[in-house]
């Protein structure tokens, strides 16, 4: 095995790590504001990452119930939660493209912390 491809495996293995801890945080201490604020940007970063994403604006490829089912919240509640990010002018929507409306885009939503994997992502020209 080459040193850079050692490198990168372990980078992977450290970011699926970091995510899993997220995740876990996710249920038991963010609030439904930051869950979906925090899912928000993970989408923003890896469909960035894949190329998909144009600019601030992604493509939102779930549904109110699956990102409920993924965060543990009722559908009524992502709805109002979603609303409420939409009246805090940090997000818009148009159809089913989600745009940060903040000028410093989806890393500086108002989760509790952003997680070092995300902040190295953008530290990295993602951004």
């Amino acid at each position: 095995m080459t040193p850079s491809l050692g490198k990168a495996l372990l980078w992977s293995a450290t970011c699926e790590a970091a995510i899993v801890a997220e995740h876990l945080i996710d249920a038991a201490q963010r609030s439904a504001y930051e869950r979906i604020s925090h899912l928000l940007l993970e989408l923003f970063v890896r469909l960035k990452g894949a190329g998909l994403a144009d600019g601030m604006s992604f493509d939102m490829p779930l549904t109110q119930e699956l990102i409920g089912d993924a965060l543990g919240l009722t559908t009524v509640h992502v709805n109002r939660t979603i609303r409420s990010l939409r009246e805090d002018k940090l997000i818009a929507i148009e159809g089913k493209v989600v745009t940060s409306s903040t000028s410093k885009g989806f890393l500086y939503f108002p989760t509790s912390r952003t997680p070092i994997w995300l902040r190295l992502l953008v530290l990295l020209g993602m951004q």
